[in-house]
């Protein structure tokens, strides 16, 4: 593993996997795996179109996706006052960015292990110990027809891929395996309508499987989580140059206090969505004027698409030299038209014929 898919987790896994989970079971029940999965089609989709210096859309959608993060930041960290830690997160990252401050390559490894290793932890807790209680009964449990809704707000979890660079495929892959085991964990522990409606799905979960002992582990993943991740948008939107972090950070906060957590998400993924759209037919319009571009370019210079005329080979002719007028023979005169050449010779024979008879006009 290189350091591109590292830095691409520690930019991927936020909120997505750690809050994201509810809203989606809430609109699709237990089709909240397929919803992952078709997720991160999606992601290797936009991966085709990404920029490296994002538009209007794109701006204002990592705002809401900060927004997001500090939300669930603050209701793992602080439960009872989940907005003043996220206010406090987005201060401290927004300060930390604007002076150029960003986690080195053993920071940024030693977080993902972490965040990595509380999920395993979360998962083989969920595995080992069998399910107890009943599920709640909602009509919206396990309904296909949400796997849109749900596909849209589990694809915040792969928002990030770009921080790996030419490794965004393998980084999405491996998020995608965590993400299914998680997801499958939470939903055997408390089913598709009690994960509905957990504001902590994971600590729930845990809670669930009478596991509370290991929430402090669950809960520095789910920190260290929202910290990278945010300092990595924070970092998209200084490179951007259309923002400085600072009024990002106060827009993302007043966003927070305005926004819950879900809404902020799939806020965050549609205007990201129609950035990538947007960026993929620019990209798309490009390469078709260039391509008929080059084409004209062949029939006005007579390409291959257009037979050239090859003027026809003509043999030098050399210069007649004075000796040679006299050795060539002259040519023949043109042959007398047979019609005179019979009207003078019927009048000569005439003159014969009467000479011969003695005629004196003669």
């Amino acid at each position: 593993m290189t350091y591109r898919v590292p830095c691409g987790l520690a930019a991927m896994i936020g909120a997505g996997i750690f809050a994201g989970l509810a809203p989606a079971a809430r609109v699709s029940g237990a089709w909240l795996l397929a919803a992952l999965a078709l997720a991160a089609l999606l992601a290797v989709a936009c991966g085709l179109s990404t920029s490296n210096r994002p538009g209007p859309l794109g701006v204002v959608g990592r705002v809401a996706g900060a927004a997001a993060i500090a939300g669930m930041f603050g209701s793992y960290v602080l439960p009872a006052q989940p907005l003043p830690a996220a206010a406090a997160l987005l201060a401290v990252a927004a300060v930390l960015t604007a002076f150029g401050v960003r986690p080195s390559r053993p920071v940024m490894i030693t977080g993902v292990a972490v965040v990595l290793a509380g999920l395993v932890v979360f998962v083989a807790a969920c595995l080992a110990i069998e399910p107890a209680g009943s599920a709640v009964a909602v009509p919206e449990a396990d309904n296909p027809a949400g796997l849109p809704a749900a596909t849209l707000l589990m694809f915040f979890g792969f928002l990030g891929f770009e921080q790996a660079g030419p490794r965004r495929r393998g980084a999405i892959v491996v998020a995608l395996g965590g993400y299914l085991a998680v997801g499958y964990a939470a939903l055997r522990q408390l089913g598709g309508p009690r994960l509905a409606f957990s504001p902590a799905p994971l600590r729930d979960a845990l809670a669930a499987a009478d596991a509370t002992a290991l929430d402090p582990i669950l809960t520095v993943a789910a920190a260290t989580a929202a910290v990278l991740a945010l300092l990595g948008v924070f970092a998209d939107l200084r490179r951007a140059g259309r923002i400085v972090p600072p009024a990002a950070g106060v827009v993302a906060a007043v966003t927070a206090a305005l926004l819950s957590v879900p809404v902020s998400m799939g806020l965050a993924s549609a205007l990201l969505l129609a950035q990538y759209a947007l960026t993929g037919l620019r990209r798309h319009q490009r390469q078709d004027e260039r391509h008929h571009g080059e084409h004209n370019g062949d029939h006005e210079r007579g390409g291959p698409d257009v037979p050239r005329e090859e003027p026809p080979v003509v043999a030098p002719v050399p210069p007649d030299r004075p000796g040679d007028r006299r050795s060539q023979p002259e040519q023949d005169a043109e042959p007398a038209d047979p019609h005179v050449a019979d009207q003078d010779e019927q009048p000569r024979q005439q003159r014969r014929h009467d000479r011969d008879r003695g005629d004196p006009d003669v």
